[in-house]
Formats: structure tokens, C-alpha cells, sequence
């Protein structure tokens, strides 16, 4: 009778570990469906910029070995005339990269709320900006073709005037 139990009790035993064992190999295909699903979602936007990127031309006003000195500074009792930061960066020999980008175009086949660009010359950011009319969080889950799901866009929030005049863009 006891070895009757015992071999009862040891079946149960078996019973339980091949469930969880089944458990945790369902749970882990669920999980690799789900992290593929991801990757495949993140390729695809990721496509997308940078056939974006590839549309826009990049030129440059100089090559940044090419950096003439500058001049030094006169000295004069006038007040100093306001000058725009590119004039700045141009006087003292700072390559400044130009995007040409057409945003009537991009609006219009892409994404209506596309209105800047953030580009960096010798990296991987090469992106436009967008800002959703109504929604400030929008375009932190869903993607430049309306897609939701990861990465999302680079965005402003609809409080920053588009022509980046506010002390902060957020």
C-alpha cells in the first residue's frame, strides 16, 4: 500500500514539474514573439528615416579642414550691432552644414507635421522633427507613418512655436 502512495505522489510530482516546464517554454516563445515583433517594427522605421534622410541634399559653406584663422578683435566704443549666431559661427571658420530640405514635399507624401530637421554631420542623426496639432505625447509611440509602436519620432511638444523662438523647445 505505501509503495502504491509513494509511486501516486511521485507521478503527481512529475505531473507538476512538466507543466511548469511547458509553462515556461510557452512563456518563452511568447516572449520571443514578442521581442521579434519589436525588431521588425523598429527595422521598419528605421528604413523609413533614412529613406527620408536620403532625399535631403547635404552642402557644406566650408570642409572643416579647410577652417580659415580669425581675425582679431577691434576694438571700438560703439555698442556692438546684434548679429545672427550663423554670421558668428561663419566668421570664425565654423563649417556650417545646410540641409536642403523640401518641406511642401515631405508634408505632403510624408507627414504633415513634419516642420524641422535635426541634423549632425558625422553621425547617425539625420532626422526630422515633427509636432502632432492636438496631442503632445503622439509621436512618442507612434512612428513617422502613423504606425504605433517603437521608436517613435523626434518631436515638440504644441506649446513651442515651429520656428524654435521660445528660450526652450521641449
Amino acid at each position: 500500500m505505501k509503495k502504491a502512495a509513494e509511486n501516486r505522489s511521485e507521478g503527481q510530482g512529475s505531473r507538476g514539474w512538466k507543466l511548469a516546464g511547458i509553462l515556461c517554454l510557452a512563456g518563452a516563445l511568447v516572449c520571443t514573439a514578442v521581442a521579434c515583433a519589436g525588431k521588425e517594427n523598429q527595422s521598419q522605421a528605421e528604413d523609413e528615416f533614412d529613406k527620408l534622410a536620403e532625399q535631403t541634399k547635404i552642402t557644406a559653406t566650408e570642409k572643416p579642414g579647410e577652417a580659415s584663422p580669425s581675425p582679431e578683435p577691434e576694438v571700438t566704443e560703439e555698442p556692438p550691432e546684434e548679429k545672427d549666431p550663423l554670421d558668428i559661427l561663419k566668421e570664425m571658420g565654423v563649417p556650417i552644414p545646410e540641409k536642403e530640405v523640401d518641406f511642401a514635399d515631405l508634408q505632403e507624401n510624408t507627414n504633415q507635421d513634419i516642420y524641422a530637421w535635426i541634423y549632425i554631420p558625422d553621425t547617425k542623426i539625420d532626422y526630422p522633427v515633427l509636432q502632432h496639432p492636438t496631442d503632445n505625447t503622439y509621436y512618442l509611440n507612434y512612428n513617422l507613418d502613423g504606425s504605433r509602436g517603437y521608436p517613435g519620432c523626434i518631436y515638440t511638444e504644441d506649446y513651442n512655436e515651429k520656428d524654435f523662438s521660445d528660450p526652450n523647445t521641449v
